[in-house]
């Protein structure tokens, strides 16, 4: 594959000697343990932002949390006797652009050849993230990839410890059961005004914007919609792709989807003639589509925390495909319930959304009566591709893909 990036044998060759010269010489990428226990994102952040010659406190965790969630108090003063307010300490994703440096991303993992370009020829730090089975999230910085024996290695600092270790290539893109790789931000370099992150996933904020506690689900959903909106300005608002304040004022909460999860072990283990209710658990989240003269916008996510005890989770849209054009990942998601519908296929309510973290796999599911007939949430999905399987046949390719991957 890499002769297919430099188009000759020639250069294929001048390429493979002048990496081995570097397989010795990790990054010199300054190591800095995150200073909260959500602030892994601006840690790294800091560790690549350092390394391309951005000044030390410029860069500093704090700085990140101000400009990401817009504040100005998140670095107490005298830092060492204080802690940063709870509204600082949140989820993130490092803010590039607003440093002048460009990204891009792909979910899911780099392949082995992009990770030797990105490492041993272009000498940029890679920064990846790790979605566990409980849905968080932890991201980790790679600087090195090298080969031993029969095996890819990747050196990589983890920011929870502040230490850099080894991780062999097939640990990196998952741990079934426990991780599967998320995002990567890679190709990271200074660029100047007018810089972008391709494809880079954003914050899904404001996180809990206040403390109202609900009755029902919709009630949650209609009313924190209200609030955000209300509370919110142009320019916020079109961060979450609004138009203008008009538009906002004017978007209704559409039929909500229901959120389950399917465990590693339990797909592995599972049977045809098994209940499929056993494989799939609630996570106790509720996607509502936020519409706008019938077209979603964005999203809300509600969560359940107790019995009859509802609270806005998050939000905004997550983009699909390669750019932040089209369809967000919820927009995918209830296209493709409304075409389904369109084919007299069920009724609103037996749809629901199931996750399989362990292997980043996403679906969107019908269940009739006990069965359970799934579809893959893809970003190159057209009407033509939205084709319910059994989970039978479903989670047998992902059973598939995972020992074809270990062998």
């Amino acid at each position: 594959m890499l002769a297919k990036e430099y188009c000759a044998a020639a250069m294929f060759m001048i390429v493979l000697g002048f990496a081995s010269s570097l397989d010795a010489q990790p990054l010199s990428v300054p190591v800095h343990p995150q200073e909260t226990h959500l602030w892994c994102w601006a840690a790294c952040g800091q560790m690549v932002m350092e390394f391309l010659g951005l000044a030390s406190d410029e860069v500093r965790q704090c700085r990140q949390a101000e400009r990401l969630f817009r504040r100005n108090d998140c670095c107490p003063q005298p830092q060492s006797l204080t802690t940063p307010p709870a509204e600082c300490v949140r989820e993130g994703w490092p803010d590039f652009p607003s440093f002048n440096i460009s990204a891009r991303c792909v979910r899911g993992a780099l392949n082995p050849d992009e990770l030797f370009s990105e490492v041993k020829l272009f000498r940029r730090p890679v920064i990846f993230s790790w979605k566990y089975t409980d849905l968080t999230e932890h991201a980790l910085v790679i600087i090195d990839f090298f080969e031993s024996g029969m095996f890819y290695f990747l050196t990589v600092v983890n920011p929870s410890q502040g230490v850099t270790g080894e991780v062999v290539y097939g640990d990196y893109v998952s741990l079934p059961g426990t991780y599967s790789a998320s995002y990567a931000f890679y190709a990271i370099e200074r660029t100047g005004p007018g810089a972008i992150a391709e494809n880079c996933p954003k914050v899904e904020a404001p996180l809990e914007p206040d403390s109202s506690v609900f009755s029902s689900a919709r009630e949650a959903a209609e009313k924190s919609l209200k609030r955000i909106v209300l509370d919110s300005d142009a320019q916020r608002l079109r961060t979450w792709g609004f138009k203008n304040k008009e538009e906002a004022d004017a978007a209704v909460v559409g039929a909500p989807i229901q959120e389950f999860l399917a465990d590693a072990d339990a797909i592995l283990m599972f049977q045809q003639n098994s209940s499929v209710g056993l494989t799939l658990r609630p996570s106790g989240r509720w996607t509502f589509p936020v519409l706008v003269n019938g077209k979603v916008v964005t999203s809300l996510r509600v969560r359940e925390f107790g019995q009859n005890l509802w609270k806005l989770s998050t939000f905004g849209d997550r983009p699909m495909g390669p750019t932040t054009i089209g369809p967000g990942y919820i927009g995918r998601l209830v296209d493709m319930r409304e075409n389904l519908l369109k084919k007299k296929i069920g009724k609103p309510e037996d749809f629901i959304e199931v996750l399989v973290p362990s292997f980043s796999q996403e679906f969107l599911a019908l269940r009739n009566n006990k069965s359970v007939f799934l579809a893959p949430v893809l970003d190159d999905a057209s009407e033509n591709g939205y084709i319910l399987r059994s989970a039978e046949e479903t989670f047998s390719v992902i059973r598939f893909d995972a020992m074809r991957r270990d062998m």
